[in-house]
């Protein structure tokens, strides 16, 4: 069952990153983001501050490193493989968003009170963003890649980290502290697509964008998870 998911979500995820990258999806992109903006236009501004805090890289690894450290019934380098995840998601959109020329929705919709967002993007963000810069150059050395920027600017929007990187802390979450039941991944799902509704909406992602992201956070649960009896 896990080889089939792992197949049929790679399958997947490149047709979305080639055919975002073609331009063959803006058509019904721009219809989605047109249609989820319509019913939450009046509260898009303090949604999208929530949004971007939640799917950060300050949030979601402080998350993803508690449910580590606590997770019932696994070993040390299972607890470190958790973490892994994580950083294997961050890495791999750095990577993607360097070199898969997807441009996001025009007209990105800004929080009205974005003192909070700034702040801790600026104290943590940024910090890891920098790491993760000589990171990318680090692999592309390693791989012999053309080199990019020494900070990673992510002028593309494939896939969208903050649907990645939230969905994958809420799945942590759902499987450790909720002890895998059906209300726990009920209720992880619903708040996964309530932020990529709100970054659709919000036209910092196209629809496809977000979709890509909960592609890559399956594939890294089929990795890190252990397997249930």
């Amino acid at each position: 069952m896990r080889r089939k998911f792992v197949l049929a979500s790679l399958i997947l995820y490149v047709l979305l990153a080639a055919g975002s990258a073609a331009g063959l999806l803006h058509a019904p992109d721009t219809k989605l983001a047109a249609a989820a903006g319509s019913p939450v236009a009046q509260v898009l501004g303090p949604a999208v501050c929530f949004a971007d805090v939640a799917g950060g890289l300050t949030a979601t690894g402080i998350v993803t490193a508690l449910v580590a450290v606590g997770y019932p019934g696994v070993s040390g380098w299972r607890r470190a493989g958790l973490v892994g995840g994580w950083f294997g998601l961050s890495l791999a959109e750095t990577l993607q968003k360097q070199h898969v020329p997807v441009v996001g929705p025009p007209g990105a919709i800004e929080g009205p009170n974005r003192f909070w967002c700034n702040a801790m993007h600026a104290v943590a963000d940024k910090p890891v963003l920098a790491v993760g810069g000589v990171l990318l150059i680090g692999v592309e050395r390693l791989l012999k890649l053309p080199q990019t920027r020494r900070a990673p600017s992510l002028p593309y929007t494939f896939p969208s980290g903050h649907a990645a990187r939230s969905s994958y802390a809420l799945a942590l979450l759902a499987a450790g502290y909720g002890h895998g039941s059906p209300w726990a991944f009920t209720a992880a799902a619903l708040g996964a697509l309530v932020e990529g509704w709100v970054l659709t909406a919000a036209h910092w992602h196209w629809a496809t964008d977000v979709i890509g992201g909960w592609l890559m956070t399956g594939l890294a649960l089929v990795a890190v998870l252990p397997r249930r009896k």
